[in-house]
Formats: structure tokens, C-alpha cells, sequence
């Protein structure tokens, strides 16, 4: 109702619903957290999201990962760190989906240092990633240049056998390509070519 109040030029009844959203009486905060966040409106998001968290009234994971995912949409990977890290100080664990936002945030501030412990951490902790976070930590360690760090958990990965091997020695090869190391994304792809004629022979 908001953007279409506002898309009408009726900014007035989009003001007045915007007010009432802000009062703690009208409507749960974590409610009015989704409902702000869908409309893009992030700094009324923001506002009722820090109020809620430092009167204890965000509960539900899925209303850090809503902030979370507002922020970097529209590339504020600052507050969706600062999201994170007070999920993490209330003690709430993220999903798969989240913990690749948070690390693509940390990557583009350059605080690889972060992506790093919060990949580790997070497996500590017993998270299952995705196959997507293990490839997004191999891209993030390549962009810091950290290429032992890389080739090691690639191999961790190559040898794990629920990772889908093809897109794993894709995701590697194009990062060599793009930091023009091309030796190495030759030898990526010619060891997924003979993954591919060894498993053919199996068959």
C-alpha cells in the first residue's frame, strides 16, 4: 500500500501509513520490519530494526536475514555487517543463503581477514553451506590473491563428494582466467576433462 499510495501521488496516506507502522502498538516490529523491507523503504526498515533489537523485540531469524539481504541489494554492505554481527552477538545462527551475503559484504569492504573466520566459524559451528558459499570463499580468496589458500580448499572441496565437481572446477578455472594465471586455469580444466573420460570409463 505504501508504494502504491506513493506510485498514485498520494504521499500524504503513504506518510500516514508509514507513521503508523512506526508505532510499537499498532503492529509486531518484526511485521513491520518485512513489510518495510519489501517495499525498499530502507531507512524506515533500518529505524524500526535498530529500535526493535535494543528493546529485545527481534526473535525471528528470518527478520535479520530480511535486513540483511535489503542492505545489499542496494550495496550498504556496512549495515548489512553490522546486521550480522548483531544477530551474531544475540546468539542467532544464519541459513546458507544469508552466510553467501555476508561474505559477499565482507569481500567487497576488502575485510577478507572476516570472510575468513566467518566461513571457519560458521563450519565449526556445524553449518551445512551450499555448494554456492564454498564457491563464493574460493572467488573471494582468489580477489585477496591468496592462491595457496584457494588451490587448499580446492582440494578440501574436489575431495568432498557432495560437491558438484563440474561447476567446482569451473568456478576455480574462471577465477585463474580472470587473475590471469593461465597455466593454472589450463590444468583445472584438462583435470576436469580427465574427471570426465575416468568417469565415462566407470560407466
Amino acid at each position: 500500500m505504501i508504494v502504491t499510495y506513493e506510485r498514485a501521488g498520494l504521499v500524504g496516506y503513504a506518510k500516514w501509513l508509514l507513521h503508523e507502522l512506526k508505532q510499537p502498538n499498532n503492529v509486531l516490529r518484526e511485521t513491520t520490519i518485512a513489510i518495510l523491507a519489501n517495499a525498499w523503504r530502507i531507512e524506515e526498515a533500518t529505524w524500526v530494526f535498530r529500535q526493535a533489537f535494543d528493546t529485545g523485540e527481534v526473535k525471528d531469524l528470518s527478520t535479520f536475514g530480511c535486513m540483511i539481504n535489503l542492505f545489499s541489494r542496494n550495496k550498504k554492505h556496512r549495515n548489512a555487517v553490522e546486521v550480522f554481527e548483531k544477530m551474531r552477538s544475540a546468539g542467532y545462527f544464519l541459513d546458507s543463503n544469508v552466510i553467501a551475503t555476508v561474505l559477499n559484504a565482507y569481500g567487497k569492504m576488502q575485510a577478507f581477514d572476516k570472510v575468513e573466520d566467518v566461513y571457519q566459524e560458521m563450519q565449526e559451528l556445524g553449518c551445512v553451506f551450499s555448494d554456492q558459499v564454498h564457491f563464493q570463499m574460493l572467488s573471494l580468496l582468489g580477489a585477496k590473491g591468496d592462491f595457496k589458500a584457494m588451490e587448499l580448499l580446492f582440494e578440501r572441496l574436489d575431495a568432498n563428494p557432495n560437491i558438484d565437481k563440474k561447476d567446482l572446477h569451473l568456478v576455480a578455472a574462471g577465477i585463474y582466467q580472470r587473475a590471469n594465471r593461465l597455466d593454472d586455469a589450463t590444468r583445472i580444466a584438462d583435470r576436469m576433462s580427465r574427471g570426465r573420460v575416468l568417469k565415462s570409463q566407470v560407466v
